[in-house]
């Protein structure tokens, strides 16, 4: 086992060599990512946590090594599937995120934030938090502290003059329960970057800088950006015997409701599930992200 761990760490090193070498063109990028595509599968294999921890670090020095080269910010990376790229509209930054998964269905996180510069790209490393903390979810974070998930949509709002950058993420969490994610992403004056915002309203989550939705872990939350139609009035209809609704069309963070599958156990985050008929959302109002119930996900507006 430790002739094993010592040929695995040489591999490691040497593939950091050769990344870590200017490249002289866009071949020769593809080549460094079919390297990282390597190290990546390789980690997968390891069997024991510890070992998968100290080889991840030695694939994330490489990543971040790829990621400073000159001409690396317009790479498309369509090697590295398990590597989540998220770019801005303008084009000045990408967020990476990808996950190890350990054993006990836990998860490690890691966050590489890449900044466009004039020559070398600037990269900042997001430090997971690991074992989440209670409270998280009124705490404002920075890269240093970072709620670890796997971002897969890139929301862009902007209100007086700042650009506000909403995420949606999942969070394998353990093997009781998953999670999925709304994380607000802003930059200070020295273009480092921040977690959490105030900018929640409605329901029960005016003190959140960020939203954290648990769940079973055999069940399948939906949470995405879309277009729905919302509910704005009802009146009730006695002829119908029913209500007579206003609806508009809106871009909205859709999700599903959870409802605990057991009603002896309301609060027990890893009995609850969607309840598959029911969605409620967030629309951005006003520099804010308006809580919003009655979302009808049968028919979405046509973009």
């Amino acid at each position: 086992m430790a002739f094993f761990r010592m040929l695995i760490l040489l591999l490691f090193m040497g593939c950091l060599l050769m990344i870590r070498t200017p490249a002289a063109g866009q071949g020769q990028l593809i080549q460094k990512e079919k390297l990282l595509l390597e190290m990546y599968d390789t980690i997968l294999k390891i069997p024991s946590d510890s070992s998968r921890i100290t080889q991840a670090a030695v694939f994330r020095d490489s990543l971040v090594a790829f990621l400073q080269l000159p001409g690396s910010f317009s790479h498309p990376f369509r090697q590295l599937k398990n590597v989540s790229m998220l770019l801005d509209s303008k084009k000045t930054f990408r967020i990476f995120t990808y996950s190890i998964p350990l054993q006990l269905g836990t998860f490690r996180y890691v966050g590489l934030i890449q900044q466009k510069r004039p020559g070398n790209p600037k990269v900042c490393i997001l430090a997971d938090l690991g074992k989440k903390t209670s409270g998280v979810e009124t705490k404002v974070l920075d890269s240093m502290q970072w709620y670890g998930a796997l971002y897969y949509q890139l929301i862009e709002k902007k209100h007086d003059n700042r650009l506000i950058y909403t995420l949606l993420g999942w969070d394998g969490n353990d093997l009781n329960s998953n999670r999925k994610v709304i994380e607000i992403l802003t930059f200070n004056e020295l273009e480092e970057p921040l977690f959490g915002l105030p900018i929640f309203r409605g329901g029960s989550y005016d003190s959140n800088v960020r939203i954290i939705f648990e769940f079973a872990e055999n069940a399948v939350m939906a949470l995405r950006y879309d277009q729905q139609y919302i509910i704005t009035s009802k009146t009730w209809n006695a002829a119908k015997r029913g209500y007579d609704q206003k609806r508009k069309r809106a871009s909205l963070i859709v999700f599903d409701r959870l409802v605990p599958l057991d009603e002896r156990l309301p609060d027990d985050k890893r009995f609850h599930i969607p309840a598959l008929d029911a969605f409620d959302g967030f629309i951005f109002t006003g520099g804010v992200w308006e809580f919003v119930t009655g979302v009808d996900v049968r028919n979405p507006a046509k973009k």
